[in-house]
């Protein structure tokens, strides 16, 4: 809890004039934590997606089937490291930080993802 969580380029809070050190390194560091939880947020969409597209080769393409579950296991894997960085945080902070992004609300974000793929939206 002595360091900030971003640097200067990322959070630019160097250019609050107003606050001081011990606020900017502060502002940092909630920054920080929301990032974190940002970052664990989308990664449940990612998978949630990939699983989508493994429909197509369940009994189909079984060597892009396998590719596509392993890429799963990555994802869950740093869904892990964000959900026990949050905690982390939340030991060395303030009562009253709350993330509100609801799953739920999004509950259709996944039909709009599309992965790997460029080009404008079908």
């Amino acid at each position: 809890m002595s360091q900030k969580f971003l640097p200067d380029g990322l959070s630019k809070v160097d250019q609050l004039d107003f606050l001081s050190g011990e606020e900017r390194k502060f502002s940092r560091q909630i920054q920080g934590r929301t990032y974190a939880n940002m970052f664990g947020f989308v990664e449940r969409f990612i998978v949630a997606k990939i699983l989508e597209i493994t429909r197509g080769h369940w009994l189909g393409d079984q060597i892009a089937l396998e590719a596509l579950v392993r890429f799963c296991d990555e994802e869950l894997k740093h869904q892990e490291l964000f959900r026990r960085i949050e905690p982390m945080l939340a030991a060395g902070m303030p009562e009253g930080y709350r993330f509100s992004i609801s799953l739920m609300r999004c509950s259709g974000c996944t039909a709009k993802m599309h992965l790997g793929r460029a080009g404008p939206d079908p």
